[in-house]
């Protein structure tokens, strides 16, 4: 589009076009510092999101040594359960044996019952063991 000369030397419209210009240069200026900003907000959005992504990380692999902590102490428990069970036998069961090692250390006396073979009478042996008698 051609501007004839004349039209561009008359002051009313150069001062139009002046202000025309001036107009569209503050814009411009407006846009640049909008677009400025919204440069540093996506900048800030991405460092946001990789400050997120490693923390995922962090988390996911706290949560698989936590993992395999718990299941460690669960078997840990289990194992002590059954300790408690074979203490509570071993507890149960030693008054029984007591009683019969002490009924395996009495003398045997003359009024008492007919004996019975050597071979099936309960003793305690030089390890302190019950067993049977050979």
């Amino acid at each position: 589009m051609a501007v004839k000369m004349s039209v561009l030397r008359d002051p009313r419209t150069v001062r139009t076009l002046e202000s025309a210009i001036e107009a569209l240069r503050e814009q411009l200026a407006t846009e640049r510092d909008r677009c400025g900003q919204a440069e540093a907000r996506a900048d800030r959005a991405e460092s946001r999101v990789e400050e997120l992504r490693t923390a995922l990380a962090d988390a996911r692999s706290s949560e698989h040594t936590a993992t395999g902590e718990a299941a460690w102490f669960r078997s840990l428990m289990d194992e002590q359960r059954s300790w408690r069970l074979l203490r509570r036998l071993r507890w149960a069961l030693r008054p029984v044996l007591v009683i019969l090692l002490a009924f395996a250390t009495l003398p045997v006396q003359a009024s008492s019952a007919p004996l019975e073979p050597y071979s099936c009478r309960l003793y305690v042996d030089a390890h302190r063991q019950c067993a049977f008698g050979s």
